[in-house]
């Protein structure tokens, strides 16, 4: 199918000095808009639903029929699409084997209040999280065991990086995603009666002897600090994964990937 548009053969175009912009996290996050590359992560976004502002797509580097359709999905949504020339295409993506599809699309984050809860929620919170690809790799973690959402507490990661999209191979985009403060949600899992387990390598008991069973959420702290004080006092549960070589901790999506999928376990 072709679509008649002019194409953009100059990176000093508007829209393409803009887009480029987003590169850069001040200016996400005072637009509240990312880039979306790759084919799996804009089928995410267009499938659920984001807000998706414009694709760009070069047709010379379109790589299969896969991505004609997602143009053409995209098209038929209404969604407006640009022709880009495939030097002024390559300034705008920062992958280094692209396709021929770019998308903008809001990246502002809901609070708390908008999860949609199950009868027997499971959910993932990262607290203070600094790294992109373990946010990426938590969020892909959570939609491969169907959790009700992942909850940014206390957020200094950029939910729009690039690096997060990537790294979550789209699940940026299927799973419940929200912000809040440590206070906000620790106030809101009571309300719900959801019990909060904090991991951390200093709990007397393992994760296998943690009943999973009732409402759960999931705390993971810091890449290099773990959790604060306040989320031991506050917690009604603590848990550890035993460690039995030399070194003392897990990467943080490891630990989400373990407590997860023994929690599904336990369900049955």
């Amino acid at each position: 199918m072709t679509h008649p548009s002019t194409t953009i053969t100059s990176a000093d175009n508007p829209r393409i000095k803009e887009a480029c912009r987003l590169r850069r996290k001040p200016y996400r996050i005072r637009t509240g808009l990312m880039l979306v590359e790759g084919t799996r992560e804009i089928a995410a976004a267009v499938e659920h639903l984001a807000e998706i502002q414009q694709v760009f797509h070069c047709d010379a580097l379109l790589r299969d029929d896969t991505e004609r359709r997602l143009l053409d999905d995209c098209h038929s949504r209404e969604i407006p699409c640009t022709p880009c020339s495939e030097p002024v295409f390559r300034k705008l993506v920062y992958r280094e084997n692209p396709g021929g599809l770019l998308a903008v699309a809001r990246a502002n984050l809901p609070g708390i209040e908008t999860i949609q809860l199950s009868a027997c929620p499971l959910l993932l919170v990262a607290v203070s999280l600094e790294k992109p690809g373990n946010l990426g790799a938590i969020l892909r973690i959570a939609d491969a065991a169907n959790a009700d959402a992942v909850v940014l507490c206390d957020a200094c990661i950029d939910a729009g990086n690039p690096n997060v999209i990537r790294a979550s191979a789209g699940a940026r985009f299927s799973v419940q995603i929200a912000t809040a403060t440590t206070a906000e949600f620790l106030a809101w899992a009571g309300h719900n009666s959801i019990r909060v387990v904090a991991a951390t390598p200093r709990a007397k008991g393992t994760y296998t002897d943690y009943n999973w069973t009732d409402p759960t959420a999931i705390a993971l702290g810091t890449e290099a600090e773990g959790l604060a004080e306040n989320w031991f006092q506050e917690a009604d549960a603590q848990v550890r994964i035993p460690m039995r070589g030399k070194v003392d901790s897990l990467n943080v999506s490891t630990v989400a990937s373990v407590l997860v999928f023994e929690a599904l376990r336990r369900r049955g």
